[in-house]
């Protein structure tokens, strides 16, 4: 048991920074102004990766008899739900955990001060969605928006629950067109002394925890659509567009997530 709440303990604190299935909605007014939003639900993360984890380090603990898959899960969800309260709706205060770098420049400030963090749910419902919205005036600041998430620390990213891989998101809208380009990140270095074996046995895992993850974006326009180009389509049906992408090779940039929108006149 002892080991089993270890494990636990170290699956919370990830999954803080991880993510499940996540759904971003871009709702566009005719203006170019909008709203963004973008939530996942902690808690099928926080089981998986800790079901995981135990299940890999089975042989820690000698104390206790082995416990079945089933005990195991169970007693995973029986922690996740002693960690929040019965219900919970609230506002999180990003400016409360932003370094001072970021809290020093104006410019900066004002695309977080546009951003408002979000959890909400609880153990009746079996969900706890975090998130964040973000109101813009125009694409550009969309953009500053993510490019603010991947230039700054890690701390922006953690902070604010957008640590989605080397990327981020250029944004157009002119003529009836919405586009998105996705940029990559400059690469890591290799890591070369790493054991290939190890190495091989880190990427099962995180295959095993995020595998079935997936990530979704719905784009609604303020005229019906009459033509989508990208890939992972979903479906297109009046102003509301879908795509759908396997979360770890989004992350890994193993996808694209490029798209082109044309709305009617």
């Amino acid at each position: 048991m002892k080991a089993l709440k270890f494990i636990f303990g170290l699956a919370l604190a990830l999954s803080l920074y991880s993510c499940g299935n996540v759904t971003e909605e871009i709702h566009l007014k005719e203006d170019g102004s909008g709203t963004y939003h973008l939530e996942y639900d902690m808690v099928p993360m926080m089981k998986q990766m800790s079901f995981q984890m135990v299940k890999a380090f089975s042989g820690l603990d000698t104390t206790e008899p082995a416990k079945s898959d089933e005990e195991i899960m169970a007693t995973v969800e029986e922690m996740i739900w002693s960690k929040f309260p019965e219900k919970i709706d609230s506002v999180i205060d990003y400016k409360s955990e932003l370094p001072d770098s970021i809290l020093n420049d104006e410019k900066k400030m004002a695309i977080i001060n546009r951003a408002t963090g979000f959890l909400k749910g609880g153990r009746e419902e079996g969900v706890m969605m975090s998130g964040v919205d973000f109101r813009f005036d125009n694409v550009d600041q969309l953009v500053e928006f993510f490019e603010l998430m991947e230039s700054n620390s890690p701390e922006a990213k953690k902070t604010m629950g957008l640590n989605l891989g080397s990327r981020t998101s250029l944004y157009s809208f002119k003529k009836r067109t919405f586009t998105r380009t996705t940029k990559k990140s400059k690469e890591k270095e290799p890591e070369e002394d790493k054991d290939p074996a190890a190495k091989e046995r880190e990427d099962k895992m995180v295959r095993e925890m995020f595998g079935d993850g997936t990530y979704r974006t719905v784009v609604h326009l303020p005229k019906d659509v009459t033509k989508v180009t990208g890939d992972n389509i979903v479906s297109y049906e009046g102003n509301t567009v879908i795509f759908e992408y396997n979360l770890i090779d989004l992350i890994n940039n193993e996808v694209g997530s490029d798209f082109k929108i044309v709305m009617e006149k």
